[in-house]
């Protein structure tokens, strides 16, 4: 079986690749037919794949060799909850900011519902003024962020009518020591988005840094990180 072709369609993060025996396993199901994958964590390149066949099956990653194996659900219709919970479709991520002056909100994308304990990373995504401050915090593994749409919802959704729906992905990805390292990409240019100032285009990535700087339509988004 081969990966998927590389499209600008958003990937359908099905897990998170854990080694075992020199190889990667994926801990949730692929389906048959539909398309999906996950975040190298060698090489931080996207595999996607179209499972063509039903059973367990190992997949490389074009970039850097790595191996993971897979299993494909046959008769399933819908993909299993992300270990990595997210919001529910629709849902709009919108702090409610305390009157107290200063006072910070801390937004978790985690799903409403109870679903298994999932590990946040060292990073963070801060915006707003010095009395209306909120922060987003990133989870391991993909974290997507564009403008408020029921249709094409995003892991953080803002109300800015001059940003794309489901315009950037970051995705943390941790090391074998437990660090992280945070990678930007662009998935929809329509509306501008600036790094540092700088206009990115669409399907272009790079690492993130402490402190710099994402626009997106009027929203200034600052990447924090701990370490």
């Amino acid at each position: 079986m081969t990966p998927a072709d590389n499209s600008s369609t958003p990937l359908r993060i099905i897990g998170t690749p854990v080694q075992k025996d020199g190889n990667y396993v994926l801990n949730e199901f692929a389906i048959l037919g539909r398309e999906c994958g996950w975040i190298c964590p060698q090489c931080n390149n996207e595999v996607r794949i179209c499972p063509s066949e039903a059973g367990e099956h190992t997949f490389i990653c074009d970039s850097c060799n790595a191996r993971f194996t897979v299993r494909v659900d046959a008769e399933a219709d819908t993909f299993l909850p992300s270990k990595r919970p997210k919001p529910a479709r629709g849902m709009l991520i919108t702090p409610v900011v305390s009157a107290e002056a200063g006072t910070e909100t801390v937004i978790s994308n985690s799903h409403p519902v109870a679903a298994p304990t999932v590990r946040e990373s060292t990073g963070l995504l801060q915006w707003g003024g010095m009395f209306s401050r909120k922060k987003f915090a990133l989870r391991e593994g993909a974290n997507i962020i564009g403008r408020k749409d029921k249709q094409t919802p995003s892991d953080l959704e803002i109300e800015d009518p001059e940003m794309s729906r489901r315009s950037v992905r970051i995705d943390a990805i941790p090391d074998s020591k437990g660090d992280f390292t945070y990678t930007l990409t662009i998935l929809k240019s329509l509306n501008p988005v600036k790094v540092n100032g700088k206009a990115m285009g669409e399907g272009t990535s790079l690492k993130l840094r402490n402190n710099d700087t994402i626009i997106m339509g009027k929203t200034t988004l600052t990447f924090k990180t701990s370490k």
